[in-house]
């Protein structure tokens, strides 16, 4: 994961004030079958068991190959976050682990994780991040194995977010690209909500026309500001997501399972709740 100091400096601040997988008639996990919705978790996660009784949740993922203890009943996604030492020598044996981890079919591998964004490790311009995707990501793709392209910020400037997309898209000849991940943080000048989902929204319909027909997935995303904001947030974004005019739209993950944001003390908190119902 590429953690952003000001942005959750800021979400951290905020919050010390409040103590739709595709239809497929291979898949044998009923969750799989139940919804869009997933988990954004590091290493740092509570429980996650605590998400088992709730359909609605049917995937996750952790910035990373490995599964850092996700029940099996919820398919985890793995992902080449970045080109470090770290990440490459255990691809390839994470990949298989996770592969052969459940029986939901098909199953998703994402690329790496904001090459965009300035100073994360995972920044490279587009060029590097095609050729990369072709050795190392690439040659998993299969009819039971569908790829990502490289999660994108929401950035607009200095060929971020969308623009690099459209270039690495453009880059990746012959590359296999099923679905295209983007995230999405909010404004930190202390915005409205309503103004807050109105960006996020006009930010998906134009990720969804920037994919190019490709199932958009959205791994990341979050309001700023204290847990009654982003309820509020989540209130107005969940049944735009879920709706079927945005169909194009094929999983999402709020962020972040962790105590503060959809926990607290290792339990859901009223937030989590609101995700998860």
């Amino acid at each position: 994961m590429s953690f952003k100091p000001q942005l959750y400096i800021f979400i951290l601040s905020a919050l010390s004030f409040v103590a739709f997988a595709r239809p497929n008639p291979l898949i044998t996990n009923p969750r799989s079958l139940s919804g869009k919705r997933g988990l954004a978790y590091n290493s740092s996660h509570p429980a996650l068991d605590i998400f088992t009784p709730y359909p609605k949740i049917t995937w996750g993922h952790c910035w990373s190959a490995e599964d850092l203890g996700l029940p099996s009943q919820i398919e985890f996604v793995a992902t080449l976050t970045d080109l470090t030492q770290d990440a490459l020598p255990v691809w390839d044996a994470h990949v298989q682990a996770a592969l052969s981890r459940g029986s939901s079919n098909p199953k998703y591998l994402m690329s790496f994780n904001e090459p965009d964004q300035p100073g994360n490790k995972a920044q490279m311009d587009f060029g590097t991040a095609a050729a990369a995707h072709k050795q190392y990501v690439n040659k998993y793709a299969s009819p039971s194995v569908k790829i990502g392209s490289p999660s994108v910020t929401n950035g607009v400037v200095n060929g971020m977010g969308l623009t690099y997309l459209s270039n690495f898209l453009g880059a990746c000849d012959g590359c296999t690209i099923d679905f295209v991940p983007v995230h999405w943080y909010g404004c930190d000048n202390n915005c409205a909500v309503d103004q807050d989902v109105q960006m996020f929204k006009e930010q998906m319909t134009q990720a969804m026309a920037a994919a190019q027909g490709r199932p958009v997935w959205i791994p990341e995303f979050g309001r700023l500001g204290s847990l009654e904001d982003q309820q509020a947030f989540l209130e107005q974004v969940l049944p735009w997501l879920d709706d079927a005019a945005q169909a194009q739209i094929e999983r999402y993950a709020y962020f972040l399972v962790f105590d503060g944001y959809l926990t607290t003390g290792g339990a859901l908190n009223q937030l989590g709740q609101t995700y998860v119902s």
